[in-house]
């Protein structure tokens, strides 16, 4: 089994292949940034699965998925991403993707994923499986701990620490009772500041201020990098839509606050009141 895999993250790619060719034994061929990155795509020709992050620097994975099923059509897709919303799994199923799994997720589900990918699988059966697997990504504690535990016991962070990124986790003020759906959603914006950061900023310090007022909750997530100027997250990146689209969906006020090489800082204001609709 010859594997290629397409992510701009370093590590994330490091990690996909030693699990690929220690769990399966199979020959990762490419771990590359780009699709541009390939010597010649012909050797497409010659892959049996492409792993691809849907969030690339200098493209969309869902073209890259595209443009790799119209010329190679029996070539297995798998998509990785942060986002777990059916939106997102429903255009990379459309676009011909073998299989759909977030970076959240447990090793052994990308494993299962990866061995689905030999099998032919209609779209509704998937995308009816992958819709029901959603309930279980929710990270551990997030329906009974405060925010800052399930934060602190958080895979995201304890990567970024292990990356050499100092992290601060700072709490103020009495937790405020929340709704589950509010909840997994602050989670995930505070998740994909952290993943930005994590790919993009250049740090070495980030702090995450969690600030509990009478009938408010502001959380500030603030980086020591080079800003997100001159980062290789644009305003318009996947990741900073899920954000605001997260943040307008809990009726947060989502603002982000960059200088070039003093920072971002990312800050969510919720008045406690709000009710709505989860994207998790």
């Amino acid at each position: 089994m010859h594997i290629v895999i397409i992510d701009d993250h370093e590590l994330v790619r490091d990690g996909i292949r030693n699990l690929v060719e220690q769990e399966f034994g199979w020959h990762v061929a490419f771990a590359v940034a780009a699709l541009e990155q390939l010597p010649d795509l012909e050797i497409l020709a010659n892959i049996d699965v492409a792993i691809i992050d849907i969030s690339l620097q200098d493209a969309s994975g869902f073209d890259v998925l595209a443009a790799i099923k119209a010329d190679f059509p029996y070539v297995r897709c798998l998509m990785l991403s942060m986002y777990e919303h059916v939106g997102y799994i429903t255009k990379a199923l459309e676009l011909g993707a073998d299989g759909y799994v977030t970076k959240t997720a447990a090793t052994k589900e990308l494993m299962s994923a990866l061995e689905a990918t030999k099998i032919t699988i209609k779209l509704d059966e998937l995308y009816n499986a992958m819709k029901r697997s959603i309930g279980r990504l929710r990270p551990a504690g997030i329906d009974s701990l405060p925010l800052e535990s399930v934060l602190r016991n958080s895979e995201t962070l304890k990567t970024m620490q292990r990356a050499g990124i100092q992290c601060q986790l700072n709490s103020q003020g009495t937790p405020l009772p929340l709704d589950d759906e509010v909840r997994i959603n602050i989670y995930r914006i505070i998740q994909e500041a952290l993943t930005n950061i994590a790919k993009h900023a250049d740090a070495t310090a980030v702090t995450v201020d969690i600030i509990y007022a009478p009938r408010l909750i502001r959380i500030a997530v603030t980086d020591n990098g080079i800003g997100l100027q001159q980062s290789a997250a644009p305003p318009s990146s996947l990741g900073l839509i899920s954000m605001r689209e997260r943040a307008r969906f809990i009726g947060a006020q989502l603002t982000i606050d960059a200088h070039q090489h003093q920072g971002t800082r990312v800050e969510l204001t919720l008045p406690v009141a709000t009710q709505a609709k989860s994207l998790a």
